[in-house]
């Protein structure tokens, strides 16, 4: 676990900040830094052929969309109180983003009309614990609820109806973001 808390930074800017219970709002530099951690994880994507124009255009096309992603897990970690990473990318050796009392949390950013956690079929078991929500709008961030990835990987959400087969849990249905501060012995 210490490799992994060893390249860890926190937000930078003084003006992030918790503005209300489960709301965070970046400050200008972290957010442009949450803008540069995307872009430089977009081109290495690209140049290793894991992400492609035809199959990912909002994300090769718009920077502000990874920094949206990258924004998402920074205000994750100042709501929890952890350290942010930026080395830790999904796709290589850990598949998770944060740390969290030990557990693996992996940050998911739906598009602002997603009504539901949408999980893709390539994830495997171990890879987190926790599946933590954060919606945005701007830099203004709001952790909606979260739920454990056993859980959410499971028959009864799986949606084989839609264009992209996935796991989809409905909002309605992840837990209260403020019982994972509370929550003791998880999972």
């Amino acid at each position: 676990m210490n490799e992994v808390l060893e390249n860890t930074i926190t937000p930078c800017d003084s003006a992030s900040r918790v503005i209300a219970n489960f709301y965070v709002q970046l400050g200008r530099d972290d957010w442009e830094n949450a803008r540069r951690i995307g872009i430089e994880r977009r081109d290495r994507d690209r140049e290793e052929g894991i992400v492609e124009l035809a199959t990912h255009p909002e994300i090769c096309l718009d920077p502000d969309e990874t920094a949206t992603n990258y924004g998402a897990e920074m205000a994750a970690a100042m709501w929890l109180k952890v350290p942010f990473d930026e080395n830790t990318d999904p796709r290589k050796a850990l598949k998770f983003d944060l740390l969290f009392r030990g557990l693996k949390i992996d940050v998911k950013r739906p598009h602002v009309r997603a009504k539901a956690l949408s999980i893709p079929p390539h994830t495997r078991d171990g890879w987190c614990d926790i599946y933590l929500v954060v919606q945005c709008v701007g830099r203004r961030y709001k952790v909606t609820g979260w739920m454990r990835a056993a859980e959410a990987r499971t028959e009864k959400y799986w949606n084989d109806g839609c264009a992209k087969p996935c796991w989809q849990v409905p909002f309605g249905d992840l837990r209260d973001p403020i019982d994972l501060l509370l929550a003791e012995g998880l999972p």
